[in-house]
């Protein structure tokens, strides 16, 4: 069955965190060709399972996105990511161990579920952190993927989205069209 004929499903890792809640809403409401919205995330909010209507089945999936096989198999059908999944440790408390876990492995995990699953779409939500701090003071305007940045990412949470920035731009055009 075509894509046009049953509708676009998607996928959204972290779809239970903030941003994932807010990308819910705006499917939701804006994009009219959407059939399911499949929210993957290791904390669910099962409120948000009444989000569902007649034309757009809410799917709540507990996962880990450092478990490939967890996010092979919630990608599975899908016809477009939006990975918005991360760890976020501003007061410095989580193991790099873990935030490279989460943030790097998860990423790899999602690229590779795609290419796997032949997915074609992946939307990947990147941080400013990865253009900062800009040690020598240079103007920020209109980046790019392209645009090359001299920083400096001392603290873990920036290092690791870094990475994981650098491993979708990488696999860009690699069986999987990638969008930041």
């Amino acid at each position: 069955m075509s894509t046009e004929a049953r509708g676009i499903v998607y996928l959204v890792t972290g779809g239970c965190g903030f941003l994932g809640q807010h990308l819910l809403q705006v499917l939701l409401e804006k994009e009219a060709s959407v059939t399911e919205i499949r929210l993957f995330d290791k904390q669910i909010n099962s409120s948000l399972n009444d989000h569902s209507t007649e034309r757009v089945k809410v799917v709540l999936i507990q996962g880990d996105i450092t478990d490939y096989y967890s996010v092979l198999e919630a990608s599975r059908g899908a016809d477009l990511v939006i990975h918005t999944a991360s760890l976020v440790d501003v007061w410095h408390k989580v193991p790099e161990t873990v935030i490279h876990a989460v943030n790097v492995q998860g990423t790899e995990n999602v690229i590779k579920a795609c290419v796997e699953n032949s997915i074609q779409y992946l939307i990947y939500t990147s941080s400013m952190e990865v253009v900062g701090p800009n040690v020598k003071g240079d103007p920020f305007i209109r980046g790019d993927e392209d645009t090359v940045y001299n920083v400096c990412h001392e603290m873990p949470y920036p290092r690791s989205k870094a990475k994981a920035e650098k491993l979708v731009i990488e696999a860009n055009g690699n069986k999987v069209l990638l969008l930041t």
